[in-house]
């Protein structure tokens, strides 16, 4: 029977929402989730999770459940600039956490780590919509379910309920965004001729595009493709997913890749631009996860951020009875590792995204000193926001600590990529 009284009222129970819940749980506290989809469905959405977030799922007791469950380890990398391969990964060594990417079905991930949480004593509510969100010393959460409306006060309300996060707007917090500049594609795949064991990435510097496939395990690959907004409608739904698969190939996959495969999931397309809240947290009301901060989903960051979140405020919420203080104190924390993977993400899309002579030269020589000092680009994106994101950092990473020497022009710089034997 659902209690009018808690410790924490979680609103959203997809990774973040149930693993505070679980690890909370354990430690004693009484935990209601509300989660509004009684069955998961699959969405395009969270289907890797970086190498960096598989130590944060060790922490909170989540690792060895993911790989006895639904989970696979991808230990591999391959990177293209068109059909040039420019690197050839193992991660498990190469890595500062030196542990393999995780894959899985998001929707079989998500009942796994709901069944934990309840399995530790939290309750959890399905079908639950909140409707509103009363902040305060004692906020208060008002929820529909099965057309009834319900009334809970807690000691905290956890917005943990995705980038369109209802808790968001009912809790009152500023939204800030980039610019809407890119769209991202998704499709499940069956059929692919990739290897299981191993994420591609391929650029398409000629037009400022990326493809992305990220193995499901059980001859499936979830393919991403983001492009900018202005170049075409949006991909969207089973008849487009042939064009999908035409523009990955014209992007430099190679189109055996592609032979027999098939849709099995829905196409789907979005805006993926990042959107944060500046400290999300407020009278009683924290965020966490793509409800208090979403990356660009194609670099792969959404669900290691989201357990970085999980164990940071977990352990801030353990340490002391002033939950008020300890959410605090998260929220000054997300903001600082969330601005370091922001920050490289423009970065990153310098050097990967910009089209033109001028970038192709400095894709060359960059590439060329990555090739003799791997360290000049940071691992932020395997192997997490550990350092930061100076001025010294930036120049390093663009070679501007150098002098530039004198470049001749050429025709196409993947010649001279080639030449330069760029590839790790």
């Amino acid at each position: 029977m659902i209690a009018s009284s808690y410790d924490l009222v979680t609103v959203g129970g997809g990774i973040g929402g149930a693993v505070l819940g679980k690890v909370m749980a354990e430690h004693g506290a009484r935990v209601l989730i509300l989660e509004k989809d009684r069955v998961f469905k699959d969405r395009v959405r969270g289907d890797a999770m970086a190498p960096w977030g598989v130590p944060e799922a060790r922490q909170l007791g989540l690792e060895g459940l993911l790989l006895d469950t639904c989970a696979q380890q991808v230990p591999w990398v391959d990177s293209f600039i068109g059909e040039l391969q420019i690197e050839h990964r193992h991660l498990p060594s190469t890595t500062r956490c030196q542990t393999a990417e995780f894959a899985f079905h998001h929707p079989a991930m998500q009942e796994v780590v709901l069944q934990a949480a309840a399995d530790a004593g939290a309750e959890v509510v399905r079908g639950a919509v909140a409707r509103e969100i009363e902040p305060g010393d004692r906020p208060g959460v008002t929820y529909l379910l099965d057309g009834a409306s319900h009334v809970v006060r807690t000691r905290l309300v956890v917005g943990a309920d995705g980038r369109l996060s209802a808790t968001r707007r009912l809790g009152g917090f500023e939204v800030q965004a980039d610019p809407a500049e890119r769209i991202l594609s998704g499709v499940l795949l069956e059929g692919m001729q990739v290897q299981q064991d191993t994420c591609y990435s391929v650029f398409d510097t000629r037009r400022s595009q990326l493809v992305a496939l990220f193995p499901q395990g059980n001859d499936r690959v979830r393919a991403y493709f983001s492009y900018p907004n202005h170049v075409r409608p949006r991909l969207q739904g089973g008849r487009d997913v042939p064009e999908l698969m035409d523009q990955a190939i014209l992007a430099g996959a190679p189109a055996e890749w592609f032979r027999g495969a098939r849709g099995v999931a829905p196409l789907a397309s979005f805006p993926s631009d990042d959107t944060w809240v500046p400290h999300p947290y407020r009278s009683g009301v924290v965020l966490i996860g793509d409800a208090a901060a979403n990356n660009d989903p194609m670099f792969g960051q959404g669900l290691a951020i989201t357990l970085r979140d999980v164990r940071e405020l977990w352990q801030q919420l353990i340490a002391t009875d002033d939950w008020d203080a300890a959410c605090h104190a998260y929220a000054r924390a997300h903001d600082d590792y969330f601005n370091i993977i922001h920050t490289y993400s423009h970065w990153f899309e310098q050097i990967f995204y910009q089209t033109g002579h001028a970038a192709d030269m400095l894709r060359l020589r960059l590439l060329t000193l990555y090739s003799k000092d791997r360290s000049r680009m940071p691992d932020y994106f395997m192997s997490g926001p550990y350092d930061s994101v100076s001025e010294d950092v930036r120049r390093r990473m663009f070679g501007e600590d150098l002098q530039r020497p004198p470049v001749e022009p050429v025709g196409h710089a993947e010649n001279e990529l080639t030449a330069s034997g760029y590839k790790t």
